[in-house]
Parts: C-alpha cells; structure tokens; sequence
C-alpha cells in the first residue's frame, strides 16, 4: 500500500507538484510530523537533510521498540521452555511411578 502511494507521489513530483501534498492527497495518514517535515523541507530546499534526520529518528525509535519487545520477549520464552521440559519431565516419570505402586 505504501508502495503504491510513494509511486503516484513520485509521478506528481515528476509532473512538478509538491511531494507533500501529493502524499496527503494519496493517502497517506501514516504521521502527519512527517508531511510537516517534509513540507518544511520542500520550503527551505533541505530535503536530503531533513529526510537523513526523520530516519534516524524513526530508526532510533523503532529500535528502542524492539529492544523494549525483545527484553519482554525473553522471561516469556524461558517460562515456555520451562513447562516444556516440566511436561517431559513428567510425561518420563509418572510410568515410572506407576510401574512402582502396581509392584508394591
């Protein structure tokens, strides 16, 4: 979906339109500091530098989301892991212990 509105933002820019507006009028509602920004941006003629700063910070914001995933990611998995190995553990003893009362 992206792709396609970049794609018919890229053909107006071509014909000479704002690159900002024409990715509003596509559609797109992703984040509207991004169309500020690039809005300013097509104003002052610092398009590469201001799109070189919005992916830092949508770079440095989604890896602090990931990190805050992954550190949440990791207890869940060890407490899977854990029940696993408890329902081997015991699925291999309780025909050993049933083995043992039936002998008594």
């Amino acid at each position: 979906v992206l792709k396609n509105i970049f794609i018919k933002s890229s053909k107006d820019l071509v014909e000479g339109k704002r690159f900002s507006l024409s990715l509003v009028k596509n559609g797109f509602n992703y984040d509207k500091s991004f169309i500020q920004a690039l809005s300013l941006a097509e104003e002052t003629s610092e398009v590469s530098e201001i799109l070189k700063n919005l992916s830092e910070l949508y770079k440095e914001n989604s890896s602090s989301k990931i990190e805050i995933f992954l550190s949440l990611l990791e207890p869940t998995l060890m407490l899977i892991v854990g029940a696993i190995i408890g329902l081997i553990v015991t699925a291999m003893l309780l025909p050993i212990f049933s083995m043992n009362i039936i002998n008594v």
